[in-house]
């Protein structure tokens, strides 16, 4: 069925007040990954005031936000993103919608994805400074190459699949093996997502949480 036919099944589904009932809201959650495959954003605004789970994902792992990157439908991914839709959920084989974007040359649609996660990156930085959770702090901030802290280098700072690197270190192990460090899947220069600025104007607030003197554990 094509986009806007399953719109009208739901439309009359919810109108006689079945759509909750056990089975039949697996038919909104299905019409979603037609709406989303054909960039139907007005399926997909239908579908959510009806209960659909915009972030189900299929048997391999796949989110309706999965199917609207491999297509290039970068609007339907900002509807998806604004209903709560997790825009970096990868499936199963560890490919994030990032990667399958960027596989397909959509250009909008990375971009699009790059400054939501640079935005919840940014945010776990500053809801653990705020924390002054030290520990998780400066896990966060270390490179996932050199193991060294991000801040201890003077070179830019990049985000790559959730993961803070230093660029230099990042570069070099894409030249020398195109794939994410830590999911084996591909990963290439125009997926790192820049926070040197951003970082750099934390600096000193991190440093303050870093030099705080933690308590011992106790032995149990």
């Amino acid at each position: 069925l094509q986009a806007n036919l399953l719109i009208q099944v739901i439309h009359r589904i919810a109108r006689n007040s079945l759509l909750k009932m056990n089975g039949l809201i697996t038919i909104a959650d299905n019409a979603v990954y037609t709406a989303t495959k054909d960039g139907n954003v007005d399926a997909i605004k239908m579908l959510h005031e009806y209960g659909a789970d915009l972030n189900k994902a299929a048997n391999n792992g796949a989110t309706p936000v999965c199917a609207a990157a491999q297509d290039g439908h970068v609007d339907a991914i900002k509807v998806l993103h604004e209903y709560g839709a997790d825009v970096n959920q990868s499936k199963n084989d560890g490919w994030s919608p990032l990667q399958i974007a960027s596989r397909k040359g959509h250009a909008a649609v990375v971009d699009f994805i790059k400054e939501v996660v640079k935005s919840q990156v940014l945010n776990e930085v500053n809801r653990l400074i705020e924390e002054r959770n030290k520990e998780d702090l400066v896990n966060l901030l270390t490179c996932g190459i050199t193991h060294n802290n991000v801040l201890e280098s003077d070179g830019p700072i990049v985000i790559a699949n959730n993961k803070i690197y230093q660029r230099s270190a990042i570069e070099d192990w894409i030249g020398r093996s195109p794939t994410c460090p830590l999911t084996r899947t591909p990963l290439e220069e125009n997926m790192l997502i820049d926070v040197t600025n951003e970082i750099n104007r934390r600096k000193r607030d991190i440093t303050n949480v870093n030099d705080q003197v933690l308590p011992l554990k106790r032995k149990n």
